[in-house]
């Protein structure tokens, strides 16, 4: 084993161990208390009864979610079989993961009280979600969904989100400050032996 490998081995091993730590250490705020936010502009997203449908992949990067809020939804229900759906029965959220990385999924009711059908809206409000420590995935995106909890059986989309905007709101997050240290001191290391 030449000198070089034996002097350079400790140090790849403590880079190594400082990645290991930056993937895994836990992360901070960037900025505590200042708020950004990602704006989805509805322009008719049908959606279905069942599960929730993917209509969006928000690319936010590492965030912890704080806000989701609804400004003038407007949605459409249909009548697929001679039985309206009705808007009380549309659904919209998100689906995020919590800090074990399990997906979770927030949805709530535009339109909780409403036993109409046809266009409806708009409505606006808000959910704080800041409680329930959600972030973004490991790709650093956030999924908005879409539902009914009615299945008509006709198989057809049970309405639309003719308009209206989704807000999230979320904390950009950065790695733990030591993390950070410990790789710029391999850094530095590395260079001195080269």
């Amino acid at each position: 084993m030449s000198a070089l490998n034996s002097i350079s081995r400790p140090f790849t091993l403590l880079a190594a161990m400082a990645a290991i730590t930056l993937l895994s250490a836990p992360a901070t705020a960037s900025n505590p208390g200042l708020l950004e936010e990602v704006i989805y502009e509805f322009n008719e997203d049908l959606y279905l009864p069942g599960s929730p449908q993917v209509i969006a992949d928000l690319g936010i990067g590492p965030a912890r979610l704080v806000e989701l809020t609804w400004e003038d939804v407007v949605i459409e229900t249909y009548n697929n079989i001679g039985v309206p759906n009705w808007a009380n029965e549309a659904w919209m959220g998100f689906r995020a993961v919590d800090s074990a990385g399990t997906a979770f999924d927030v949805l709530t009711q535009p339109f909780p009280d409403t036993f109409e059908s046809g266009v409806v809206g708009p409505t606006s409000g808000s959910l704080a979600v800041d409680l329930l420590e959600l972030f973004s995935d490991a790709e650093g995106t956030v999924d908005l969904l879409v539902a009914s909890n009615w299945d008509d059986g006709s198989g057809q989309p049970a309405g639309a989100f003719l308009s209206g905007r989704l807000i999230l709101r979320y904390q950009s997050l950065v790695p733990a400050p030591g993390t950070l240290a410990l790789v710029g001191l391999c850094l530095i290391a590395r260079r001195r032996r080269r």
